[in-house]
């Protein structure tokens, strides 16, 4: 009898554990895991109904109850046994994200419950006549000639179960459609060994076998839920959205970002921040009553909502319970809480149709939508031109570096002590066919984001080179253009070589050449950087140090980096009539002179605003008082007129 009932043990404990982890490690969200906990469940009452079948007529007393109980225990293990399939059938689905669609189907709902049903009275049907298995009166069980029927109704839902795959096998990752596959013949071949050899208890220990496999290799808890919010994370979400727009299955998103988040977790430290995240999810997830949805934590503080709920009043009901629950203040020990949101529905496929559009909104719309603790529909905001273009700014920036949508652009520098315009600061402009012109606030962010800034900064340093070695940039009478420099750019290891190259390339003094590098991204930069602007100062390129004023401030970097020119940024200019920002300004001033650095102010626009830095002691004035930025055709007239006078 241990050789009988060894595999039936192993199977329940199998099972029993698998069970345990599933609502330990809170794996009941969602349709894939609540289709495999039934699939488990019933599994597991299989297990148990064949272990009593075996040990009954070696423990039970022989009397009419006992014989009662074994008879209905063997129809619990035929009945639970043929469902394995079955059951098996909606995890399927749900694995491959047709959910929706088989539900929806009517044709399908009827062939399933017809086939669940069919399945059940099958077996009821022995109670009959007995032909597939009978019970002695000593309790033991015997097989009957027609019992192959119920082996043959078995493997034809495996066969169904292993079509189904294959056709939809686009819809799941390789190593989830290969595991599934593969684990779906050892079902298989358990069924065939526990035909030809009943003595062999196998059958169910092999299903047994195969989820417990599927549950490591395919549901793979670890890496689709973010243990820190109880929500799924990033890699569930890609998955996700991946099926839906493959199988073309319409969904709704809707993004949620906690504003106050950071100031939570310093509130309450890390441990009490991470229970309210997950009460805070749980909150959410108990709303399940009006619509069904997952909820994903993509970011620390983004969290995106999916649900396929076709009724609009339904999803509103949401929303509304959602932005109420979010905007209550409740006490805490420490303080009154209440969440800043914002909070976006988008839809698919109509506002985005490939999973990187879906993304990328997510870690920017916070930028482009202000509306604080307000509900915002992506539909309605796509109509504002701003909207737009942030949201679409990896394209416009992609186009732009093909169909070169990039425009130099000069601003004049005044020298005070040489009473004439001697430099000017290169920067570029974004001109797309279809927006128009994009502000560099916008783009360069974005594309320091996406590594576009390498080949813009590649744009740069070729068109400011071509215009130094330029017949009409020598009659101007320039000393040198500055170039602005970002941190993605200092630290490329080809740097110095690079700007060597083109120095030799258009046969230009390395002198007529200043790279500008602003404060805060000078705070940021090290290492390979530090060794390329030092590599490059020994060549004979001159650097600046960008927007002072604006980042730490980081003093002993700026005396031993090779800076020559400090340029103070807007914020002095703005400030300047407040008296303690003329105390600042006269003592930073005196401070950058005694490191023997040249000072420029930048964002002059009045008379007023000139004087003020010329008695302060500024070496340089830039600012829109002398002229705006302007086209390479408009810098050089304006040079040659001024510079005359």
């Amino acid at each position: 009898m241990d050789n009988l009932i060894a595999f039936d043990l192993c199977s329940i404990i199998i099972l029993s554990v698998l069970v345990f982890s599933l609502f330990a490690r809170k794996m009941t969200h969602g349709k894939i895991n609540r289709c495999f906990i039934v699939c488990v469940i019933n599994l597991l009452f299989c297990s148990i109904a064949d272990f009593v079948i075996i040990i009954a007529p070696f423990y039970f007393p022989i009397t009419t109850f006992t014989f009662s109980v074994v008879s209905i225990v063997n129809y619990v293990y035929y009945i639970t046994r043929i469902l394995t399939p079955v059951f098996y059938v909606p995890f399927i689905v749900s694995l491959t994200g047709r959910w929706v669609q088989f539900v929806n189907n009517k044709k399908n709902l009827a062939v399933f419950f017809s086939v669940l049903i069919f399945s059940v009275i099958l077996i009821l049907f022995n109670a009959y006549d007995n032909h597939f298995f009978v019970i002695t009166s000593d309790l033991k069980y015997h097989r009957c000639s027609y019992l192959y029927v119920i082996y043959i109704w078995a493997i034809l839902l495996i066969l169904f179960d292993t079509v189904y795959m294959i056709r939809y096998r686009k819809l799941l990752k390789p190593t989830k459609f290969f595991t599934v596959l593969l684990l779906i013949p050892v079902s298989f071949i358990g069924l065939v060994i526990q035909f030809f050899l009943p003595w062999i208890s196998i059958e169910v220990f092999s299903s047994s076998f195969l989820l417990l496999v599927i549950s490591i290799v395919v549901l793979q808890p670890k890496e689709m839920i973010d243990y820190g919010s109880g929500a799924f994370n990033l890699y569930a979400f890609e998955d996700t959205i991946r099926q839906n727009l493959i199988s073309k299955r319409p969904m709704k998103l809707i993004y949620l970002k906690i504003l106050n988040l950071v100031l939570l977790k310093y509130l309450f430290g890390s441990e009490k921040y991470k229970t309210l995240i997950q009460k805070m999810i749980k909150t959410i997830y108990s709303f399940r009553e009006i619509i069904e949805f997952d909820v994903f934590n993509v970011e620390n503080d983004v969290f995106i909502i999916v649900t396929h709920e076709e009724l609009e009043d339904r999803v509103d009901l949401f929303l509304d319970r959602l932005s109420t629950f979010l905007s209550t203040e409740y006490k805490t020990e420490k303080a009154n809480l209440r969440f800043d949101f914002l909070i976006t529905l988008a839809r698919c496929p109509q506002d985005f149709n490939n999973y990187e559009q879906v993304l990328n909104f997510s870690m920017k719309f916070d930028s482009i939508i202000n509306k604080k603790n307000t509900i915002t529909y992506y539909s309605k905001e796509a109509l504002n031109r701003f909207f737009v273009i942030e949201n679409n700014l990896d394209v416009i920036i992609k186009n732009a570096v093909i169909k070169n949508h990039f425009q130099m652009y000069y601003q004049p520098i005044y020298s005070i002590e040489k009473m004439r315009f001697n430099s000017a600061e290169a920067l570029i402009r974004l001109i797309d066919d279809k927006y128009g012109f994009i502000p560099p606030g916008i783009f360069i962010p974005a594309a320091e984001d996406s590594g576009a800034i390498h080949k813009i900064g590649d744009y740069i340093f070729n068109e400011v080179f071509r215009f130094i070695s330029s017949i009409d940039f020598e009659g101007l009478g320039l000393d040198y253009i500055e170039l602005n420099l970002s941190v993605a750019q200092s630290i490329e290891p080809e740097l110095p070589s690079k700007v060597l190259r083109l120095l030799n390339k258009y046969n230009i003094d390395p002198s007529k050449i200043n790279i500008e590098i602003t404060e805060t991204s000078a705070d940021e930069i090290s290492g390979v950087s530090d060794k390329n602007i030092r590599e490059l100062s020994e060549s004979g390129v001159k650097f600046s140090l960008d927007d002072y004023g604006t980042g730490y401030s980081n003093l002993k970097r700026m005396t031993v980096l090779p800076f020559e020119i400090v340029k103070l940024d807007k914020v002095f200019v703005d400030e300047r009539e407040k008296k303690d920002m003329e105390i600042v300004i006269d003592n930073t001033i005196t401070m950058l002179k005694k490191l023997d650095k040249k000072v420029l102010i930048e964002g002059v626009e009045t008379e007023e605003d000139l004087d003020t830095f010329v008695q302060a002691g500024c070496d340089y004035i830039q600012g829109y008082y002398f002229s705006c930025p302007l086209p390479e055709k408009d810098f050089l007239d304006f040079i040659k007129r001024n510079n005359k006078t």
